[in-house]
């Protein structure tokens, strides 16, 4: 019985593919070219997998199925639609970090962290493949070089003083909720090119 259900709730999946793009555009979201081909390509596969389901006898294959096109929903609502229409402290900053390693390609970017260091979200934003180096002082960070200092959750206001001594803008995107998710970016407009905001 409960099998049954969920294979009826499966033709429901290409529908409501196509009514999240209506629903998108009813509310002016933006369309990309990603989500338009993700959803599409989405409900190519679930249909075809539909297709094949109704054809089915056995119970394990109808099970693999169902779970099949379930899982094609997950995969488009977590790594498409979430990411792409959630405003998120890692995003924003992750984001702004993507943007600046686009017009300054050779940046060195450093994590100034005195409880926590920038999370995965964060790295996924802004497409660094690999971890970037952490101080735990203001010091070490400035003897390093770096033209990039991400700071998470821990602002102290002498930073501030002390980086915009040396050229340094901040950007503070901050969170009511969570002191955690508070990112602080330092970066050096004398020496980087900036991208518009």
């Amino acid at each position: 019985m409960a099998v049954k259900f969920h294979q009826w709730l499966t033709y429901l999946l290409p529908f409501l593919n196509i009514l999240t793009i209506i629903i998108l555009k009813k509310k002016n979201y933006p369309l990309t070219y990603e989500i338009i081909l993700a959803l599409s390509l989405a409900t190519i596969i679930q249909i075809i997998l539909i297709v094949k389901l109704l054809k089915l006898q056995s119970f394990l294959e109808k099970l693999f199925f169902i779970g099949m096109l379930f899982l094609i929903s997950e995969i488009l609502y977590f790594s498409f639609l979430q990411p792409a229409y959630t405003s998120t402290s890692e995003k924003e900053a992750g984001l702004f970090i993507k943007k600046l390693y686009k017009i300054n390609p050779n940046i060195k970017i450093c994590s100034l962290s005195v409880e926590e260091k920038p999370v995965a979200n964060f790295y996924f934003y802004a497409e660094i493949k690999k971890k970037i180096e952490d101080f735990k002082s203001s010091e070490e960070v400035l003897t390093q070089k770096c033209e990039v200092v991400v700071i998470r959750k821990v602002f102290k206001e002498e930073w501030k003083k002390l980086f915009q001594e040396k050229g340094f803008n901040l950007i503070k995107i901050e969170t009511k909720s969570d002191k955690s998710k508070n990112y602080y970016i330092f970066y050096n407009s004398s020496t980087l090119k900036t991208p518009s905001f």
